[in-house]
């Protein structure tokens, strides 16, 4: 069971891997839409990764229609958990984003050093991933 949690956690590692540095490259090549195209990709995977918020926030939905007291209890409960993915997912996702956020800006005003960096990364963290992935 862990071994197949590791081994599809790595899958979508790869994948998210692979698609920002699709979206670098195709930022590089249209600068002026570098913006659009990297946020983009980043968005689609923070809101990816707030999904398990949308669950807890319908399971607190459905337990808080009850009005018995032990319903809210657990309705606030879930909607406490939510609030603290909430807040560890933005503290550890937010330099991430803001990254890619400077990246874009530099793109956008001709400075692609950085990028081109971070392509090279990219490249080197998905080599790794995917030789994670074949001896697995």
């Amino acid at each position: 069971m862990k071994t197949r949690i590791l081994r599809a956690w790595h899958q979508i590692t790869f994948f998210r891997l692979r698609s920002e540095l699709a979206a670098l490259r195709r930022a590089k090549v249209g600068p002026r839409w570098a913006a659009f195209q990297i946020f983009l990709v980043v968005g689609l995977w923070f809101f990816a990764a707030l999904s398990p918020i949308y669950l807890v926030i319908v399971g607190y939905d459905r337990v808080n229609d009850s009005s018995n007291g032990m319903g809210a209890m657990v309705g606030n409960g879930l909607f406490a958990v939510a609030t603290l993915y909430s807040v560890i997912l933005l503290v550890t996702v937010l330099p991430w984003v803001l990254r890619w956020f400077f990246i874009a800006a530099k793109l956008v005003v001709g400075l692609p050093a950085e990028a081109n960096s971070k392509e090279a990364e990219l490249i080197t963290a998905i080599a790794l991933v995917e030789a994670t992935i074949r001896s697995a």
